[in-house]
């Protein structure tokens, strides 16, 4: 994973908290009540299913059975919270 990726990261978790009602985002460390610390990020693909395909052709007709590929993002990240009396 290289640093852009972990930027690209930090402005998704950045927007979607953005849009959330109840959380506002801050400038710095010291004025948060949350912070969020993306580690690392990834993509898995798996095949979760197989599917049956008909063809046919001058040769004949075949009927095969194919995977169905899921691609799975994933995000880990420490989230961390300012104790009421540590401000």
């Amino acid at each position: 994973m290289t640093t852009a990726d972990l930027v690209d990261s930090v402005k998704n978790v950045t927007a979607r908290i953005r849009g959330l009602k109840d959380m506002v985002v801050v400038g710095t460390r010291e004025t948060a009540d949350l912070t969020v610390t993306v580690i690392a990020r990834g993509k898995r693909r798996e095949s979760s299913r197989q599917r049956l395909v008909y063809q046919e052709s001058d040769t004949g007709s075949v009927l095969k059975s194919q995977p169905v590929f899921v691609d799975t993002w994933w995000l880990a990240a420490r989230i961390g919270v300012v104790a009421t009396g540590d401000r």
